[in-house]
């Protein structure tokens, strides 16, 4: 179908309005399984307000609702606490992962997910703790909330910008918060009718495993209907590997299939799945070094074993990058 647009300017060129064929721009993420995601998102986003209904409730009986000798300061206190100790958290997980959030952001978004399920987790176990421990799990669980929220907002970002046709990200933007807030109504509403049935410890954790089991699976569907069309080191792996040994190039559907959510960081496999090896780019010139090299215990310096690093630099002199094949390089952990 031929793609008509009209835009029209002023008197300054500035464009004014742009008209187009409703039909031809499509739905969100069409042909990159949006209508998939959509209906997912909606049972996922509906099973998770239930559980954080049930959650909630375990906190408040955490604080002391219902104790008559809690007192409001405690509480206020201890929410003064889990708000501080998930502000810090959230700054540290940012300035740690966020250049790895884009280009992974299929796996960052179900591991949020998983991040906030076991909070969750924590907030029902937190009244069986005493009071001195419940505030440490209640603070561990709200790091686990901060780093969901660094890890759901960014890929959120960078999943919206690949939904989006034709500069309408503000558009999916809009109608994505709006699908959400629906479900989220409609998810409290229901879950209003459970917290009320349900009362007892053990129908309590059966509908909590329950919900999160669907929460995730219904995730995990999502993240995996998606088919990005821009390169990751797991999707330029499986792209060129195919390429090299069979002479085709795979479609984003065909990569997307292939592509794991979690993948061990740097693995290089060939198009058979095999694991080749492992592959570190920017690795410090401390750690090239002591590949090369065995330092002496008193000063320090390296003696190398098979070649000296002059003619490593001679070799690619001309190049940006310094290439080293070998055993696997101890990383940081």
């Amino acid at each position: 179908m031929p793609f008509y647009e009209i835009i029209e300017k002023d008197e300054a060129g500035n464009v004014t309005a742009t008209y187009v064929r409703d039909d031809a721009v499509g739905k969100k993420g069409a042909g990159a399984g949006g209508e998939r995601v959509d209906v997912i998102d909606s049972l996922q986003a509906f099973s998770s307000s239930i559980a954080g209904m049930l959650a909630s409730r375990a906190i408040l009986e955490g604080v002391g609702v219902g104790d008559s000798t809690a007192t409001p300061t405690t509480a206020l206190l201890l929410s003064v606490i889990q708000t501080s100790v998930g502000q810090i958290a959230t700054i540290l997980f940012a300035h740690r992962l966020g250049t790895a959030l884009e280009p992974e952001c299929k796996m960052y978004r179900l591991a949020a997910d998983v991040f906030n399920d076991t909070a969750m987790v924590l907030d029902c176990l937190s009244p069986a703790f005493p009071k001195s421990i419940r505030v440490a799990v209640l603070s561990f669980s709200s790091c686990l909330r901060a780093l969901c929220g660094v890890c759901a907002g960014s890929s959120k970002a960078s999943l919206s910008a690949h939904f989006a046709h034709k500069g309408n990200l503000g558009e999916v933007n809009a109608k994505d918060s709006s699908q959400e807030t629906v479900i989220s109504l409609l998810g409290m509403l229901a879950g209003s009718l459970v917290v009320s049935q349900i009362t007892s410890p053990l129908a309590t954790w059966g509908t909590l495993i329950l919900l999160l089991t669907i929460h995730l699976a219904t995730n995990y569907a999502a993240v995996r209907a998606v088919n990005m069309h821009c390169l990751n080191r797991q999707r330029a792996n499986i792209l060129f590997s195919n390429m090299f040994q069979h002479g085709l190039v795979l479609s984003p559907r065909d990569v997307s299939q292939r592509e794991r959510v979690f993948e061990r960081g740097g693995v290089l496999r060939w198009s058979d799945d095999k694991v080749l090896g492992r592959c570190s780019i920017g690795v410090p010139l401390q750690r090239l070094l002591n590949r090369l090299g065995t330092p002496h215990q008193q000063t320090g310096s390296l003696t190398l074993k098979s070649m000296q690093i002059s003619d490593l630099l001679e070799v690619f002199a001309n190049e940006s990058l310094h290439i080293i094949a070998g055993p696997r390089l101890p990383t940081k952990r």
